[in-house]
């Protein structure tokens, strides 16, 4: 036979097993793939990639507005 502070041992851990069961949960799906995090990162880099030509760009500009004579 089972004491009442027993089943209440094995009712805590349960709810302490269940708690932890429900955070691995919540952090799979909250976890993201390599191929996610790869695609993210090409992503990244064409926006990078055009930040780049437009500050080329601007520098261009502003170096040739800088070259013209002052009147």
């Amino acid at each position: 036979m089972v004491s009442t502070e027993q089943y209440e041992a094995l009712l805590a851990r349960l709810n302490k097993l269940e708690n932890a069961f429900n955070d691995m949960a919540v952090a799979i799906q909250r976890c993201v793939t390599s191929g996610q995090v790869q695609q993210l990162l090409a992503v990244v880099q064409a926006d990078l990639a055009s930040v780049n030509s437009d500050v080329d760009a601007l520098e261009e500009r502003v170096t040739a507005i800088e070259e013209e004579p002052m009147t």
